[in-house]
């Protein structure tokens, strides 16, 4: 594993966080795994996974050399159910050629449905579904959570995680969806650089050979189980909405996520902090079990008013907010 300063990819997050993305990026040293050092000397835990680094950290896998035809392969692996049938240089580029293939098998005249994967498995049940899997993908305990579903989805969008963060698309499709389909399947997909194609493939080999994917299951259980303990042990806290690897918690009034935020961040526990107030916590699926302890009980630490053991110094981006 090579380890540096990210790119500017590495500060993507997700979601529309609001307050939560710290743009950390022309701040950091050196970074390893979960761990980074700031140009102010501290070292933080990084608790805000973007899509560079939500499976290895800061980490950068070795790339693999790999043909297209080698990596629709690899990709078709993730899950038995599903065929990787294209690839393209993003997963927005990608959104539409599925749906120009849900129109080709749907038949019914109904339109497809696209969810992200991440809100959870939707309410309906009928018609094309298309899945969205870039925050989701390989943090559920499986590569793929919609597959799960009750329902499941004729089509799988993935994105730029897949490639630490570069720009990436790949499609997957139900392989009973492959059979109804086939003899009018017309797929146009922009050609993928070499180097990209080397660095999924890196990302996927490197997972695999951590096992991070079996690690993701019991790091999950576990990362719910210490947050619900600070929910307990925390008045202020009204709630926790939990996703695949995340939390979103939400407070009583009085308590402002945003000033937590930079409390947290002062005890060296980066996170995030979004629009309606909740504090947004996210770690990679790298993170270890004690990383883990480190974030509950410095968030409970916080809430309680302990003092600190290290000298407060937070990012310039929590700086710059405060200001």
């Amino acid at each position: 594993m090579n380890f540096t300063a990210p790119t500017e990819s590495a500060t993507r997050h997700f979601l529309n966080d609001g307050m939560a993305a710290h743009s950390i990026a022309d701040q950091i040293v050196e970074a390893r795994r979960c761990t980074v050092q700031m140009q102010n000397g501290f070292l933080y835990l990084d608790a805000l996974a973007s899509p560079a680094t939500a499976l290895l950290g800061y980490d950068r896998p070795a790339p693999e050399a790999i043909d297209k035809r080698g990596l629709m392969r690899t990709l078709s692996k993730l899950h038995r159910e599903y065929k990787c049938v294209a690839l393209d240089t993003g997963a927005e580029a990608m959104v539409p050629i599925a749906k120009q293939i849900a129109a080709t098998i749907g038949g019914n005249g109904q339109g497809p449905r696209v969810v992200n994967a991440a809100a959870g498995e939707p309410e309906f049940i009928g018609g094309i579904t298309i899945a969205l899997e870039d925050e989701t993908i390989g943090r559920s305990g499986a590569w793929l959570v919609s597959p799960a579903w009750r329902s499941k989805p004729d089509l799988i969008v993935l994105g730029s995680t897949l490639a630490a963060g570069e720009s990436f698309g790949a499609l997957l499709m139900s392989r009973r969806a492959v059979e109804r389909g086939s003899s009018n399947l017309q797929i146009r997909a922009a050609s993928v650089p070499a180097g990209i194609m080397a660095l999924v493939q890196g990302v996927v080999v490197s997972v695999e050979r951590q096992q991070l994917i079996e690690h993701g299951r019991d790091l999950a259980k576990y990362f719910s189980e210490r947050m619900n303990a600070v929910q307990a042990a925390c008045q202020q806290i009204a709630a926790i909405r939990f996703g695949v690897l995340s939390a979103n918690v939400r407070f009583q009034p009085g308590t402002s996520a945003g000033q937590l935020k930079r409390k947290l961040c002062e005890r060296g526990l980066l996170v995030g902090a979004d629009e309606q107030n909740g504090l947004v916590i996210r770690p990679p699926l790298s993170t270890r079990p004690a990383e883990i302890d480190v974030i509950s009980g410095v968030l409970r630490g916080v809430m309680h008013g302990v003092p600190a053991t290290r000298i407060s110094a937070c990012c310039a981006a929590c700086q710059d907010q405060a200001s």
